[in-house]
């Protein structure tokens, strides 16, 4: 019986952050405790929304020892806005909690971290993680099924993973078990829900198809929406009179917004687009700086389009001022530097009381800035936009209630001031709300003295108006429905979604031709702008067609992480590829933006990489659909470029200026640096062009000559020079440096191609400490690589999680079972002799048939011998060792007798690696081998040529059947928690292998 009552929630609020919850907080703990969780929320700004993570976590620990089915607080959060989240305030808040119960020792705090342990199977409470984009093997928030975590999170990242159609995961192997997860044991929180009702409608339409199944599995799936305008007229989450009248919240709601609405700047009749941005760019400056005048520190410029963004910061650098953009076209890595400054500190709202700033801070931003950013100003200048979007940009100012002079001016462009149905984010939106604010009730031309009776001075004409959330809050209440909706951010209706949409979307490998778009079911029509994902390297050689094996491998030395890549429109790629003029002055920070159609006929432009991992084959069958799309390679045709791409430019292409911001551009590449952040993995380029971003100095001339060394370099000197870097090196490397010093390094030569020489060396650090959990698996381990260990080991171990994570998951004892017997045989089919004589290969050992130990997992000595000891054992290409693992049990009818589903245990076998849905892969096997293992006490028997890729195999009907009886995301789940077993065991294999000899 848990101890955990509703009454306890104030105590564990208060232990973690120090004082006590808001009425409605306590009062929602409740309710959901009773299994009372809200469709609605309607909360204002500045109101603690965020506390909704505070609840999901208590009640999920209250209700640990439940089972699955009788649980009605899922184990997975996901917090949502139509946003690039950059000051994620939900994610800072989850991982303060994550840490806090870690860390607990004893009260209340402790026993909430030990039944969340106990519902994860693991010594970890809670985990969170920023969903940023999403690239190939970069999602580690899908480890295990059981683990609580809070994912924060855009539209488009989760609904994507919902739909089967991971954004940025260009292998659709992935895709099931993201869309399984997502799909059961979830809640998702949709922030500011009123801006993405096409989401809202996707997600509650598969809320509906989950019941679309002759079996039901347990996990609940909940969608909560916050937003002040409900989009159902029923019941909403909303504050009382105990709310209103709480000292800190009253004062949070009560506080005067006094707003000056500028005159429409420029001249409409006379002036060009270009003149009226200047004109624009000009007058929010103005209105900036004459608030410092009046002795605010703190302001803010919130604007609707990043070119606007980006000239507004660069004009008040110009002036001297102390400037901070913040846009969501900027690399994580740098946003992520931004908000560790500082000048940045001083401006969270839990920093507001006490911050002490000597000189105006200016921080300039686009729309990312409206939600999720728990940021304080006392000034606030911003572009005219929707209603929704202004009343969440002026919740940023005096966001305390603090007693403070604080100013807010709206400015728009005299275009728009009486139509604007052509500006693609608000569309007519915008000049209705000038034209509704400008309606209002003028308040005093002088806003009341500041504390201290500081006098302000004038703003010069306008009109001011009280943007205060009480003061509004009867004006809105005045409206009726029809104009209030004219005034909000134009939101059409998601398309209805038919089974025959999720039948496609099921169907991931291979995928099939044509296929719904999913975006129109997360942003609605024309609206939605599929992005590509840009990195910059300076090492790459010459890009062409016949250097292409040699930029892949080059890039393969340190991998892309999500952290240094930069979100685009893939319109505006492309044109810019073509040298076509690309249109930045429309680029907004939202992903609901109108489409923006690209109309090049032209097919040739500049050469880039597309990242898709490192190549495995050189002549894999075009048959197995999914595995194509996971092979990188080097183009000239912009449209070979898919949404969700990674694109891999050479720095100097540059282009950064009309995408997006880097905060150091004449530092582009900073590979090593978001490598060690994201996936805390040690590796350093020694390459002439990245050593010349070093500071002048003995360590810069060490590694420069290492770099140039045709034998190996002396790590040992090197490891001196790392050490004067960690002290002296650039700010962001210093970290990594450090790490290294204390890592056992080792150098590799870079790959040379057919005229082009080795041009430097990558040096490589393991940390000789045992770590707390093992690194992650490859996702399309069909290669087995990364530590010896036997097929029984192997299959031991994924038997076993299965078991765990099946039971962890309430899964009934007759499913649990079926997961066991896959878990047993789901690597029969290594026992081919041509795939063990591959393993062995890789160590410079001969497999001697019926001689040696059959062995799941290897550890090559090079990258070189890995391919060369494929080449020997004569392993077809293309060949899957799971379609042998099915033939060789299918027709085993006493393993068949011990099923309660044995179609299902045959397809978790089969899918294991995200094939045969619901095809298998064509596969030539010239001269068929046959094989016969010994496992289990089972003696296996059968031939390599398994003809499973024949359409009459039985291979698709066993998924439609599967499918419909467990549902679209039921057999998805089912998927999805065998293969993390499997997953999670190959992580434990490579570990081992790595750290404590051959296991």
């Amino acid at each position: 019986m848990t101890t955990l009552t509703p009454e306890r929630f104030a105590e564990f609020f208060q232990a973690l952050h120090g004082y006590p919850p808001f009425p409605w907080q306590r009062r929602l703990a409740g309710d959901v405790l009773k299994g009372q969780w809200p469709k609605a929320m309607k909360l204002p700004t500045a109101s603690g929304k965020t506390a909704l993570i505070d609840v999901w976590v208590y009640a999920l620990a209250a209700q640990a020892d439940l089972s699955a089915a009788e649980r009605t607080t899922p184990r997975r959060m996901a917090f949502v806005v139509d946003r690039r989240v950059i000051v994620d305030e939900a994610y800072r808040r989850a991982e303060k909690i994550a840490n806090r119960l870690a860390g607990a020792n004893n009260g209340v705090l402790k026993e909430v971290a030990d039944a969340l342990r106990r519902l994860a199977g693991t010594d970890t409470p809670l985990q969170c993680f920023q969903l940023r984009g999403g690239m190939y093997r970069d999602d580690e928030w899908a480890r295990t099924p059981t683990q609580p975590t809070l994912i924060t999170s855009t539209v488009d990242q989760i609904g994507s993973r919902l739909l089967f159609r991971s954004y940025g995961f260009v292998s659709g192997f992935t895709y099931p078990i993201h869309a399984g997860l997502i799909a059961f044991d979830t809640l998702i929180a949709l922030d500011e829900a009123h801006c993405s009702q096409p989401f809202y409608q996707t997600v509650s339409a598969v809320e509906r198809y989950r019941r679309w199944a002759e079996i039901s599995l347990p996990g609940p799936f909940r969608l909560v929406i916050m937003t002040a305008t409900p989009p159902d007229a029923g019941h909403f989450f909303d504050l009382d009179k105990e709310d209103l009248n709480h000292p800190v919240l009253a004062r949070r709601l009560n506080a005067s917004k006094p707003t000056l609405l500028l005159p429409p700047v420029g001249n409409a009749k006379e002036d060009d687009k270009a003149q009226l941005r200047e004109s624009l760019i000009k007058a929010l400056i103005e209105q900036a700086e004459e608030l410092a005048k009046k002795g605010l520190k703190a302001i803010g410029v919130i604007v609707n389009r990043v070119a606007t963004a980006k000239a507004v910061h660069a004009a008040l650098q110009a002036k001297g001022h102390k400037s901070l953009l913040l846009i969501g076209r900027m690399r994580p890595f740098d946003r992520d530097l931004i908000q560790r400054s500082p000048d940045f500190e001083q401006l969270l709202a839990d920093k507001s009381e006490s911050r002490q700033l000597d000189a105006p801070v200016f921080v300039v931003a686009t729309q990312t800035l409206e939600v999720g950013a728990n940021l304080d100003f006392d000034g606030l200048v911003s572009e005219c936009a929707s209603l929704d979007a202004l009343r969440q940009r002026f919740g940023r100012l005096n966001r305390m209630g603090r007693d403070i002079l604080a100013e807010g001016v709206i400015v728009i462009r005299a275009d728009q001031a009486s139509d604007s149905k052509d500006d693609p984010v608000y569309g007519a939106a915008l000049a209705k709300t000038w034209e509704w604010l400008n309606k209002l009730p003028a308040v005093g031309k002088k806003p009341a003295r500041g504390k201290g009776g500081k006098k302000p001075r004038a703003s010069k004409g306008g009109k001011r108006v009280d943007l205060g959330i009480a003061a509004l809050q009867p004006h809105l209440d005045a409206l009726d429905s029809k104009t209030r909706n004219a005034l909000l951010q134009d939101s059409l209706d998601a398309p209805v979604m038919l089974p025959a949409h999720i039948d496609a979307w099921a169907q991931t490998s291979p995928a099939p031709m044509p296929e719904p778009d999913v975006a129109i079911f997360l942003h609605g029509p024309r609206r939605g702008q599929p992005e590509v994902q840009l990195v910059w390297r300076a090492d790459l050689p010459d890009l062409n067609k016949q250097n292409e094996d040699l930029c892949i491998a080059t890039v393969a030395l340190c991998p892309p992480t999500s952290v240094e890549a930069l979100q685009v429109p893939l319109y505006l790629v492309k044109r810019w590829l073509r040298e076509r003029r690309a249109d930045e002055e429309q680029l907004a920070d939202v992903e609901s933006a109108q489409t923006v159609e690209d109309r090049d006929s032209d097919r040739h432009g500049r050469f880039v990489l597309i990242w898709r991992g490192p190549k495995k084959k050189r002549n894999r069958m075009r048959q197995d659909s999914g595995v194509e799309r996971m092979e990188s390679r080097v183009t000239d045709n912009p449209d070979d470029i898919r949404p969700g791409d990674t694109v891999v430019l050479p720095a100097e292409y540059g282009g950064w200026e009309i995408f997006g911001h880097l905060l150091n551009p004449d530092q582009p590449d900073i590979a090593e640096a978001a490598r060690y952040q994201a996936r805390r993995q040690l590796v350093f380029r020694l390459h002439p062009k990245l050593l010349s971003y070093l500071p002048d100095g003995p360590a810069r001339s060490t590694l420069m000559a290492a770099a140039n060394a045709e034998d190996k370099p002396d790590l040992e000197a090197i490891k001196t020079a790392f050490s004067e870097l960690a002290q002296n090196g650039p700010e962001h490397l210093r970290d990594l440096f450090a790490a290294l010093v204390s890592a056992k390094l080792k150098a590799e030569e870079y790959p040379a191609g057919n005229d082009q020489p080795a041009t430097g060396w990558v040096v490589t650090g393991k940390v000789t400490a045992p770590q707390a959990e093992p690194p992650p698996a490859e996702e399309d381990d069909e290669l087995s690589l990364g530590g010896l260990v036997t097929l029984k080991q192997h299959a031991d171990g994924v038997t076993r999680f299965a078991v765990h994570f099946a039971r962890q998951c309430g899964l009934p004892y007759e499913l649990v079972n079926d997961l066991r017997l896959a878990g047993m045989f789901h690597d029969a089919g290594k026992a081919d002799p041509r795939f063990q004589a591959w393993l062995y290969g890789c160590m410079n050992i001969r497999y001697v048939h019926g001689r040696r130990e059959l062995i799941a997992k290897s550890e090559p000595i090079s990258e070189s011998r890995k391919w060369q000891a494929k080449a020997e054992s004569g392993y077809p290409d293309g060949a899957r060792h799971e379609l042998l693992s099915v033939s060789l049990i299918q027709d085993n009818a006493s393993l068949k007798s011990q099923a309660y589903d044995w179609d299902l245990v045959l397809h978790l076998i089969a899918s294991h690696h995200g094939r045969c849905r619901p095809f298998a892969p064509l596969v030539d096997d010239p001269s068929p081998e046959t094989v016969k293992v010994e496992l289990y006490e089972y003696t296996l028997t059968g031939t390599t040529r398994t003809g499973l890729e024949r359409l009459d195999s039985g291979v698709a009907e066993r998924f439609w059947k599967l499918t419909r009886k467990y549902g679209w995301w039921g057999l998805a789940y089912l998927e999805a928690i065998f293969r993390l077993a499997d997953h999670y065991q190959s992580q434990i294999d490579r570990h081992r292998g790595t750290n404590h000899g051959n296991g």
